[in-house]
């Protein structure tokens, strides 16, 4: 049995044993409660209870001293919002969660809202944003084995902030009972408690979208690492060709790149002049750009920047990954950029792991292939 929860439930919790504290809402002046039936709120210094009526939504504001709901200024750091019966779900600004709400007073004076759930009820809230639910059961059972591992690997990640992790990409979105569907949530229980594990150690679960042919060593992703984990070493993949994003061609205006180069550390730059390939790696992914630009003195100079890094400043939403097959310049002082596939390319391929499922691949099956040299192991019945 694996306990997670690191923060005291004190005097008034209601809740699994292995519990993550899921950051909703973060660094926000307001939040409105309500729930579907009898809830109440306890003081985590105090421990005291008050009863709130389940016909008002509570307007929850910081002060100075603590957290104001409704008219009450409660002094206390951290207040924590249960429901009296697990038929019903305390909402938040209308949309349901699981279990409890805890509002932790910030240093900044703002406050964060934290989802207190159990692990596998977090699961069921992250997977429809990860997948699509009419996909193949098999691929959906390898996401949710993916996406456990994954939470249980990173479970600190937000540690010195009070909260497990929070429900942005780079943790896993997350959408309470309003991201859940039967389908998905079917794939979870068939897997509870799966994590995969290399040599008894929880395995680093990265996935992406699609990788077009070929997954990718992390060390040409990732800034300061130049050694790959043997499992998460780039593996050929036959099976992501449905994916819409397998091409993509995006223009991208010189002065939207030019601009935000300069708002991430590269001011130098007055006009780029050119943009071209600097190496590529053996899945066909560029290593680096070669920027040539013109200062703001008038004179010409160059710089190399890691293409996995231009992506993410330029936009990983229109640059979709580093697999590109060209870049031009177009008459509209703007670059064209043409290429493969759809994230950063290591570890999983979700829409190979569709692919596979389609031609009968269990999901066993489909996690050795993506993280070769991994087991499967139940931490939790």
């Amino acid at each position: 049995m694996v306990i997670l929860l690191k923060t005291s439930l004190l005097f008034c919790a209601r809740l699994p044993e292995t519990v993550v504290r899921i950051a909703i809402l973060k660094n926000v002046s307001s939040v409105n409660i309500g729930c579907e039936g009898d809830y109440y709120y306890c003081n985590l210094e105090t421990g005291n209870q008050t009863p709130l009526n389940n016909q008002d939504i509570y307007l929850i504001k910081p002060f100075t001293k603590g957290i104001i709901i409704g008219k009450n200024e409660v002094f206390s750091g951290e207040v924590r919002f249960l429901s009296k019966s697990d038929a019903h779900f305390i909402r938040v600004n209308g949309r349901r969660y699981h279990d409890s709400i805890s509002i932790k007073l910030m240093a900044d004076g703002k406050l964060t809202v934290i989802n207190e759930l159990g692990l596998e009820s977090y699961l069921c809230g992250i997977l429809t944003r990860e997948v699509d639910p009419g996909w193949p059961e098999e691929a959906l059972k390898a996401q949710a084995v993916v996406s456990r591992t994954f939470a249980l690997k990173n479970i600190d990640r937000h540690k010195k902030e009070g909260f497990s992790l929070c429900n942005e990409v780079h943790c896993q979105v997350y959408g309470g009972l309003e991201g859940e569907d039967e389908r998905t949530n079917r794939a979870i229980s068939k897997t509870r408690g799966e994590v995969l594990v290399y040599n008894k150690i929880l395995v680093n679960t990265v996935f992406h979208s699609c990788c077009a042919g070929y997954t990718e060593d992390p060390k040409y992703v990732w800034e300061g690492g130049n050694t790959t984990p043997v499992y998460l070493k780039g593996v050929r993949c036959a099976f992501c060709s449905k994916c819409k994003q397998y091409y993509w061609s995006k223009s991208v205006a010189e002065s939207i790149i030019r601009k935000k180069l300069n708002n991430k550390g590269y001011p130098a730059i007055a006009k780029i002049t050119g943009i071209y390939f600097k190496g590529k790696t053996k899945t066909g992914r560029l290593k680096d750009l070669r920027l040539e630009y013109q200062k703001k003195d008038g004179k010409f100079s160059e710089i190399t920047i890691r293409a996995a890094k231009f992506r993410l400043i330029v936009d990983p939403s229109v640059i979709k990954s580093t697999k590109i097959s060209s870049i031009k310049k177009t008459k509209a002082d703007s670059y064209l950029f043409t290429g493969y596939g759809w994230g950063h390319g290591v570890g999983m391929c979700q829409w190979g792991a569709e692919g596979m499922a389609e031609k009968k691949y269990k999901y066993k099956e489909i996690l050795k292939h993506y993280y070769p040299y991994t087991e499967i192991e139940t931490w939790e019945e």
